[in-house]
This record gives C-alpha cells, structure tokens and sequence, in this order.
C-alpha cells in the first residue's frame, strides 16, 4: 500500500501528466488580470500563438500560461478565442 501511494504522489507532482494547449484562433486575444472583459490586458497574444491552460475557469473563461522568451505570463482568456489546432484563418470569398 505505502508503495502505490507513493507511485500516484510522484506521478502527481513530477509533472507525468498530460498538459492542455490551446491556440489563439482570432486575429488578437487579450490575455486579462481577470475573467471579465474590462479588466485590464497584461499581453495582446497574435493568431496562432500556443497557450497552456491552466484551468477552465468557466464556460466563458479559462486561466492560461504564456511563455516568451523564459518570461511567464498567467492570466485570463475566453474561450471562444481559443482552438485546439494551429489553424489558418480562411479569407471570405470575394462578393460577386
């Protein structure tokens, strides 16, 4: 038993999980102080820029880490700004 315990500690906190990234999927994302859209933006992120998500905070928000440069950067972005792949944006069709 005192062995299995402590197979599941080291495997918690050594990091021997699957870590969450997500990408920006919008021309800027606003990585904010706070889940909420007039808190103030710490970093404009570019499309297609990698971020870790750090916890789903709602169905609106999550909390993510962006790192440049060996800088780190925590905070807060919506959901619908986020997409699983790298993905590049389609330009509309011209109007006939």
């Amino acid at each position: 038993m005192k062995i299995f315990l402590l197979i599941i500690f080291l495997f918690t906190f050594s990091g021997g999980y699957a870590q969450t990234y997500r990408f920006v999927d919008a021309p800027i994302g606003f990585l904010r102080e706070e889940p909420k859209v007039t808190a103030n933006i710490l970093i404009k992120l570019e499309e297609k820029t990698r971020v870790r998500i750090i916890e789903q905070i709602s169905r609106t928000w999550s909390k993510v880490e962006y790192v440049y440069n060996t800088q780190k950067h925590v905070g807060y972005i919506t959901n619908h700004t986020l997409s699983e792949e790298s993905i590049t944006r389609k330009k509309k069709p011209a109007a006939k």
